[in-house]
């Protein structure tokens, strides 16, 4: 097996390992928000961060277009999708 090989084998291994992540921020309310997350999938995990002090859950189950948050006081999130 030449280095060029090898290379081409660790590649593709990386190319099928990568994980596709999306992310960014949005305006959540204390009613259910939808935002959309451009992954083109559903996601397997989301997470939300407050930007102050203020508890972010998902009001509904993500799917393939968007994803669904609440807050219990108005607030910016940073989102993740992956």
């Amino acid at each position: 097996m030449t280095l060029e090989d090898s290379v081409g084998k660790i590649r593709d291994r990386v190319d099928q390992n990568k994980v596709d992540v999306k992310y960014g921020t949005a305006s959540v309310g204390t009613s259910s928000t939808t935002i959309a997350h451009g992954l083109g999938r559903t996601p397997k995990t989301v997470q939300a961060t407050p930007w102050v002090d203020a508890r972010v859950w998902r009001s509904a189950a993500p799917d393939a277009t968007n994803i669904y948050l609440q807050a219990s006081a108005s607030t910016s999130v940073y989102w993740e999708v992956k």
